[in-house]
């Protein structure tokens, strides 16, 4: 007779039955417990095991509660292994996403490779993210889009609250992609991005979502063009033909949007980033740069109705390549005239090594331009063009080295029928080969006001077409010495400055006409007459001493005396 087992102990002796040969033996308490820790598996359920978090006040789970909180693609059957095609994994992950099955998605370190596109994320509040934009990488096999989010077709609201971080995209497989978009963003708010997009045809496509955030973007173009690639794009912000809804509110900090290609050599982008609406684009701490065309292309669509406003580049890189489109710009504003383009900003920024100009503002409906603390360098051919620009201000820029292709007339800075400007304290240096000029003002412009600006190295530094009006000159200097001018019966002043050093003893009779409302200040070092008649309303003749000053004032092509000081 046994005892209770609540009264063995560990040496007391007990009949088991041996499956092997069927005999009964005895075995202590002890060897029993041994055998059982050994041989025995016990399957317990899940759900059936608690666990308890960490920290006072946690709430207990159970295990399968727990596990479920991060779902893997391999829990699909996604291998990642660059070779085995999960094309099918993925989407049975993502069908289980939009189905509320899950609300994350984790994409351990591996390479997933698709041939196809895949199925579109529809519904709010999703999380994707990996190991690393550079070990998690889904790799796109074919030209087709990869990644779209956005509602179920024909619905009007919005997606929100989508989170896509530490993980990266890839069309390398593919050689010289020719179509295809490797993530589509539609009508979508309150977004974050933390990704890698390499190798591609297009990168990024936004229509009409607001409150994005990308940090330390990096996008490239595909380095196996042999020709342009037409419509290829690395960053679009393109208008929403199903919603109608404006692009608003998108912020980029810490950013590389490039194509590859040799320096100096074949390089076949389209754009890297071309905006056709947006209101409210703020780009910081960045690098641009290396397409056929332009690097940055600013150009609203044509539909009435439509604007594109409050965009801000502060402290980016904007550089192209020593081949490209010799007509084009590193930085191009134009296109539509129809729709409404205001308050675009760059500030500290620079524009470089591009194959023709650095930055074409031909826009007729832009207006509130600003460029200020910026660098214009060694471009091959103009630094600065404003044509039809309304409202800009143009302040304490550099501009050098520019004109680096030596061909015909090139100037620093060129404006052409515009209006309402400042064009302040820049320094308009020498260029690789000679600017004619310095500043040019062409055609109707008026209500420019040209003040404190420094030359150096130019053919002419300023030069005004006789059209323009009301173009207002103050304390611009040469570098080096104050312009000079020789006097003659008809003597020729440099346009712009406000004190111009008279030379000679031959009298003066006319000087050369005018800019309407310009003020100079004469200095002579010799002793010429200066003549009241013709076009100089002088209170008297004017006989000049060494030291003596003469101001004049320009108004409807004649010049009249405003103070004079005899030494």
């Amino acid at each position: 007779q046994l005892a209770p087992v609540s009264q063995l102990s560990g040496g007391d002796q007990i009949p088991i039955y041996v499956p092997n040969n069927g005999d009964a033996r005895r075995t202590s308490v002890t060897q029993l417990t041994q055998y059982v820790e050994d041989n025995i598996v016990v399957t317990v359920d899940a759900t059936e095991v608690a666990y308890t978090p960490p920290g006072s006040g946690a709430v207990p789970t159970t295990v399968q509660a727990k596990l479920r909180e991060s779902v893997s693609v391999k829990d699909f059957g996604a291998v990642g292994d660059g070779f085995t095609n999960d094309t099918i994994a993925i989407n049975t992950a993502f069908a289980a996403l939009n189905n509320y099955e899950i609300n994350s998605l984790y994409f351990p370190a591996g390479t997933y490779v698709v041939s196809g596109a895949l199925i579109a994320i529809t519904r709010s509040g999703v999380s994707l993210f990996g190991d690393g934009k550079r070990q998690s990488v889904i790799t796109q096999t074919s030209n087709t889009n990869t990644l779209t989010i956005s509602p179920p077709t024909g619905a009007s609201y919005l997606l929100g609250d989508i989170t896509i971080r530490d993980l990266g995209f890839d069309q390398g497989a593919v050689t010289a992609p020719t179509a295809g978009v490797m993530l589509t963003i539609a009508r979508m708010q309150r977004g974050y991005f933390d990704i890698d997009i390499r190798s591609v045809f297009s990168g990024i496509v936004i229509r009409g979502s607001d409150e994005l955030f990308f940090s330390d973007l990096s996008i490239s173009g595909a380095y196996s063009w042999t020709s342009l690639m037409p419509g290829s794009c690395l960053l679009n912000f393109a208008y929403d033909y199903e919603g109608g809804k404006t692009n608003s509110e998108i912020f980029f900090d810490g950013f590389n949007i490039k194509g590859y290609g040799l320096w100096g050599g074949p390089l076949y982008l389209s754009e890297c980033i071309k905006i056709e609406i947006v209101d409210g684009l703020f780009m910081t701490n960045g690098h641009v740069g290396f397409s056929y065309n332009s690097s940055l292309y600013v150009a609203a669509p044509n539909i009435a109705g439509t604007y594109t406003q409050n965009v801000e580049f502060t402290q980016v890189y904007f550089d192209g390549q020593n081949s490209g489109d010799p007509s084009g710009s590193l930085v191009l504003i134009g296109g539509s005239t129809t729709p409404a383009v205001n308050h675009i900003k760059f500030i500290g920024c620079s524009f470089k090594n591009h194959v023709s100009n650095a930055m074409n503002v031909s826009l007729s409906t832009l207006t509130d331009l600003r460029i200020i603390g910026c660098e214009f360098g060694h471009c091959g051919g103009f630094g600065l063009i404003l044509i039809n620009q309304k409202e800009f201000i143009v302040s304490g820029n550099i501009f050098k080295g520019l004109n680096r292709n030596a061909g015909s007339s090139v100037s620093a800075i060129a404006m052409y029928d515009s209006s309402k400007g400042v064009i302040t304290g820049n320094q308009v240096l020498p260029g690789q080969n000679t600017h004619s000029e310095g500043l040019l003002i062409n055609g109707a412009c008026s209500d420019v006001n040209v003040n404190g600006n420094t030359f150096e190295g130019h053919t002419n530094d300023m030069v005004v077409a006789s059209g323009a009006a009301r173009i207002t000159f103050a304390s611009n200097r040469k570098i080096g010495s104050d312009p000079t001018a020789v006097a003659a019966s008809t003597t020729t002043i440099p346009t712009g400055y406000d004190v111009v050093e008279i030379t000679g003893n031959t009298g003066i009779t006319s000087i050369n006409t005018p800019i309407t409302m310009n003020r100079v200040t004469l200095v002579f070092s010799g002793t010429p007459t200066v003549t009241d008649g013709g076009n100089l309303k002088l209170n008297g003749n004017f006989v000049a001493t060494a030291g003596s000053t003469l101001s004049l004032m320009g108004y409807g092509g004649n010049w009249s005396e405003v103070a004079r000081a005899v030494v």
